[in-house]
């Protein structure tokens, strides 16, 4: 087992040097024991093989030695039986994991542009972002929210990676709401961020996470006055925490009884993205294990999975450049990656819809014409679409 790797790996993780000859041991009996199952030579492995060993090593050694002072971390390594078990533990996982059959393998490989193209998007937001996020709503309340956008849509990167359709889809939802709702406080400004922020302490109040009691009293009564005002009734306060905010946003009409205080009727019509509330009551529908989940067709909801990821990154690049402008963080180089990267995104988009459209002859995306207050899409329940 080469040193220089082991030694390289030992540190990047924080482990100490001492760890050498345990993990070393464990990683060259797991080394002989695939190579052995494998019917081959163990010089013959690549060398990206024998790092995943390695670290497969290196994790299992130090879940079993954490916490573990001198004494009886020699204990552990004059354990033979332990030592055997654990490389006899990294052989199985590297055997299942690393060499499973072809059609366990990602649907959406991590090297296609489908993939990498988004990855390293995010990837650039979220280096740009870390020069900023506090994780401090009462400071950096938007960069915070970019922060868990960013972290979510590369979550859906990695679902898709393997192959995880409903799961994929079933994030989108997450995604889409986040993105609805950035979009209306950068549109709303300092005020109704200010007014996001009051209901996020409403919220705390409502769970009980405020020590002081008379603190929480007094957030109870101005919740109240606020909600008698509106013509709300004590029944209507949990949706007063939630959304209640929108009575300040410029883009929701509280006279219209069109618009309500829930996600689709509110925060998504306000935001004008109510094309895509068909989409997120079938999201809502694989979420909760309904028989759509199931039985739905993984590679139809992949490909819907994919569609609606790169909407949402089109809109939520092109808002996140715009506002971190005002930070004075974004480089010349920067821009240059984010340019580069930005062409191969508009033109996947936009094969990616078409190559849906030609797959599924009676597809419609996305259905402009509002009827009662949502869209219609027919690709919803068509036989041979989303479910067998």
């Amino acid at each position: 087992m080469p040193n220089n790797i082991l030694e390289s790996l030992l540190v990047s993780i924080g482990c100490s040097l001492k760890d050498e000859k345990p993990v070393k041991e464990i990683a060259t009996k797991a080394l002989s024991r695939i190579a052995n199952t494998l019917k081959t030579d163990p010089n013959q492995l690549t060398s990206w093989s024998k790092e995943t060993i390695i670290s497969y090593s290196i994790y299992e050694w130090a879940y079993v030695s954490y916490g573990k002072n001198d004494e009886e971390r020699n204990d552990l390594l004059d354990n033979k039986a332990l030592l055997n078990s654990i490389s006899t533990l990294v052989s199985e996982k590297f055997l299942l994991i690393n060499l499973r059959p072809q059609a366990f393998q990602s649907h959406v490989s991590s090297f296609s542009p489908v993939s990498s193209t988004a990855e390293a998007i995010l990837s650039k937001m979220d280096l740009i972002n870390s020069k900023v996020c506090k994780h401090d709503p009462t400071k950096t309340l938007i960069p915070d929210l970019f922060d868990r956008i960013i972290k979510e849509a590369i979550g859906i990167v990695k679902m898709l990676n393997l192959g995880l359709a409903n799961d994929a889809y079933g994030s989108w939802r997450t995604l889409h709401e986040a993105e609805c709702i950035i979009k209306l406080l950068i549109e709303g400004g300092d005020d109704l961020q200010r007014v996001y922020l009051k209901h996020i302490v409403y919220n705390n109040a409502f769970r009980e996470a405020i020590e002081d009691k008379d603190a929480t009293d007094q957030i109870f009564i101005q919740m109240k006055a606020e909600m008698k005002d509106k013509g709300l009734k004590s029944k209507d306060m949990k949706k007063y925490i939630e959304y209640g905010w929108l009575y300040s946003s410029n883009s929701f009409d509280s006279t219209n009884p069109a618009f309500k205080l829930n996600f689709r009727d509110g925060v998504q019509k306000a935001a004008k993205l109510s094309k895509y509330s068909v989409w997120y009551e079938a999201a809502s529908e694989l979420s909760h294990s309904s028989p759509v989940f199931f039985y739905s067709r993984e590679e139809y909801f992949i490909e819907l999975a994919t569609i609606g990821l790169y909407d949402v990154l089109e809109r939520i690049e092109d808002m996140f450049y715009k506002y971190m402008e005002r930070y004075g963080v974004i480089t010349q180089i920067d821009q240059i990656s984010r340019s580069i990267l930005h062409d191969q995104m508009v033109i996947i988009a936009h094969d990616r819809r078409i190559l849906f459209q030609d797959k599924y002859k009676d597809a419609e995306l996305y259905d402009e014409e509002e009827i009662w207050g949502s869209c219609f899409c027919r690709w919803r329940w068509r036989k041979g679409n989303g479910c067998w």
